[in-house]
């Protein structure tokens, strides 16, 4: 680096590159990246999370009654809800669920149940 460059550089620092959050996958729901999306009001929260819980619950109550592809439509509804307010581990599951063939479809229906019931269980306990 030359002697000019270098002065310029004490003078003009580059800035840090900003990096994106990163998603806890500790929780079901990551309630910090929802407080993100909503600028931290935390009533659009508490009603982001009571549509969330009645989703996932709507699901839990007709999965087992529905056909492959019923199940198939909830799953694509919900990746898209669980994704942009936290749900992550259910956007996940329900991103495998869509696409598992025939020979994995139980194995990712079974995943998408599990995760949809430990998110009820998490959402519930925030009452």
């Amino acid at each position: 680096m030359t002697r000019s460059a270098t002065a310029l550089k004490r003078i003009l620092p580059i800035p840090a590159v900003p990096t994106e959050p990163r998603p806890s996958r500790t929780r079901p729901v990551d309630l910090v990246f929802l407080s993100q999306k909503t600028g931290g009001d935390r009533q659009i929260e508490r009603d982001v999370l009571a549509l969330l819980r009645s989703q996932v619950a709507l699901i839990i109550q007709r999965a087992p009654h529905a056909t492959r592809d019923e199940v198939r439509q909830m799953a694509c509804a919900i990746r898209g809800a669980g994704r942009h307010v936290g749900a992550f581990a259910v956007a996940e599951s329900a991103a495998e669920l869509a696409l598992a063939g025939d020979d994995r479809y139980a194995g990712a229906y079974a995943a998408f149940m599990d995760d949809l019931e430990t998110t009820a269980r998490f959402l519930k306990s925030l009452d």
